[in-house]
């Protein structure tokens, strides 16, 4: 099934000077725009995850959103974020969303449970060496340049995965050392 949410869609909960009021106000706005979305394109609206995103405001913001019932937050930098996160109570599921990089693994794999656009190999083989070493399972997304475009990051998709992609086919790609393929399941194979 395609995904019809607009691409690049950025529907804001969190602004600044934002009252705990107007923080849940906006969350429910979102989660309406979404499930009508869903409904109006046959997808179920249960399956799509809401991230908050709390760059750049501060750790009161992100527990009101919290606090109103979002479950999800991201940052984008990984400094922030380290004197964010400890602030911000209920714990939600961090998300780093962005570039990261391989100076800052060790720390974003310490304070995120979910490390989004893992754009090279290296990045994800330090990942998974810090990850194995402090004995913990890291969630990942791995980001696919599937335009081709030389100025983009991410991992080259296999031949055929993008004309696939068009006909409304979903997958997840799994990381490997030939690049990104489609995988039912994720897996360890190499």
């Amino acid at each position: 099934m395609k995904n019809n949410l607009p691409p690049g869609k950025a529907f804001y909960i969190i602004t600044s000077s934002m009252s705990s009021v107007r923080i849940a106000q906006n969350l429910e706005m979102v989660r309406e725009k979404v499930k009508n979305r869903c409904l109006k394109n046959g997808m179920d609206p249960s399956k799509i995850t809401i991230v908050g995103i709390s760059k750049s405001h501060p750790a009161q913001f992100a527990s009101e959103a919290v606090a109103a019932g979002l479950i999800d937050l991201g940052e984008n930098k990984v400094q922030e974020a380290a004197e964010k996160i400890p602030l911000v109570n209920p714990r939600p599921l961090w998300h780093l969303v962005g570039h990261l990089q391989t100076n800052k693994v060790k720390k974003a794999v310490e304070i995120f449970d979910l490390i989004q656009s893992i754009d090279s190999l290296e990045v994800a083989e330090m990942i998974s060496s810090v990850a194995i070493k402090m004995g913990k399972m890291m969630q990942v997304y791995v980001q696919v340049n599937s335009s081709g475009e030389s100025q983009k990051s991410g991992f080259q998709p296999a031949p055929g995965i993008a004309e696939r992609n068009e006909g409304g086919q979903e997958y997840d790609y799994a990381a490997s050392s030939q690049g990104c393929r489609p995988h039912d399941h994720w897996a360890n194979d190499g």
